[in-house]
């Protein structure tokens, strides 16, 4: 009988030449624009819109015979504009790795320089959605996210606002209508799930489908348990997109783990977002688009240049809501 050692020397191991994948967070606001058509690429210094906010109804009088007729003005209409934002991930080989698989056969498992590629794109997909569940600002270089459209004490689109119900009508919506209460602790039911519907309400008369609920596990869970087992759930796959939901009033509440598990879930696992979905456009650019990679170049052609080849992958635009106050977003659902 061959001994363990002689095994060990004289045999090699048997590869699988498939790269088994971890799991990734599929994407799922991206994945609901793409299926609406609300991806856009554009070109271009800065993306701009037409927004009517004002009315004329204060300036209306009663009258009589006798009465003289008032006259006067109203702003009703103002422009926000969105800069393109951009973000870039590098994809380095270092020259021995690239020797160390040239010679193909049986050295070499899987091509290492597809892997790398492979992960590029999809980490680049990765940051866009945590980028769209983040913050940013007009002035900072990072994506404008849901937070940014919504927060009613965050300039957007270069118009302040503030809790006071500074520039109301281009306020994320309120439950309360104070524009204080965005990060008040609500409980996780179906009262608070209505009433954010209410609240859309005010400015707005959405039509079948046109509004989705997007939260964390731990409060999709809490609304679950809820959920009247008598009321109608349209027919089909519910689960849209790869993500389990739930339907209330006819309203999809979606679950995206990515709210339960970023490396910032201590406060993300407890929001809950209402959103108008016609409303939101992702802007990309038209060259800069997801996809876009550079060519791999030889940075030892440079003067004190490393033995490495350096491509990039880039992606350049913003998430824009043209109407903030058809979408709410609760920071405190639990």
């Amino acid at each position: 009988m061959a001994s363990t050692a002689n095994i060990i020397s004289t045999t090699k191991d048997w590869w699988n030449s498939t790269v088994q994948e971890e799991g990734w967070m599929t994407i799922l606001l991206t994945n609901m624009l793409i299926s609406r058509n609300q991806v856009k690429f554009k070109a271009g210094k800065a993306y701009k819109l037409v927004v009517q906010t004002g009315s004329l109804e204060d300036l209306a009088q009663s009258y009589g015979d006798n009465t003289p007729l008032s006259s006067g003005v109203n702003q009703l209409a103002i422009n926000p504009q969105w800069t393109r934002k951009r973000v870039q991930i590098p994809v380095k080989i270092l020259e021995s790795e690239r020797e160390e698989q040239s010679g193909g056969g049986d050295a070499v498992v899987v091509s290492y320089p597809e892997m790398l590629v492979k992960n590029g794109q999809d980490s680049m997909r990765q940051k866009l959605n945590s980028m769209i569940y983040g913050a940013g600002s007009d002035t900072a270089v990072t994506f404008q996210g849901l937070l940014s459209a919504l927060n009613h004490d965050a300039t957007y689109g270069t118009y302040a606002r503030a809790t006071t119900a500074t520039n109301e009508k281009w306020q994320g919506a309120s439950l309360g209508k104070s524009f204080t209460d965005q990060d008040t602790a609500v409980a996780a039911n179906l009262y608070y799930v209505r009433q954010s519907v209410d609240a859309i309400g005010r400015y707005n008369s959405p039509k079948p489908g046109d509004l989705a609920g997007i939260t964390s596990n731990e409060v999709f869970r809490s609304l679950q348990s809820q959920v009247d087992p008598n009321q109608p759930t349209p027919s089909g796959n519910i689960a849209r997109y790869g993500f389990r939901s739930l339907f209330i009033d006819g309203v999809e509440i979606i679950a995206d783990p990515y709210l339960s598990h970023n490396s910032d879930n201590s406060t993300t696992k407890t929001y809950f977002f209402m959103l108008h979905m016609p409303d939101w456009k992702l802007i990309l650019s038209s060259r800069l688009r997801l996809g876009y990679m550079t060519d791999f170049f030889d940075q030892s052609r440079i003067n004190n240049g490393l033995p490495e080849d350096l491509a990039r992958i880039k992606l350049a635009g913003n998430l824009v809501c043209q109407a903030p106050n058809r979408s709410i977003w609760l920071s405190a659902m639990s």
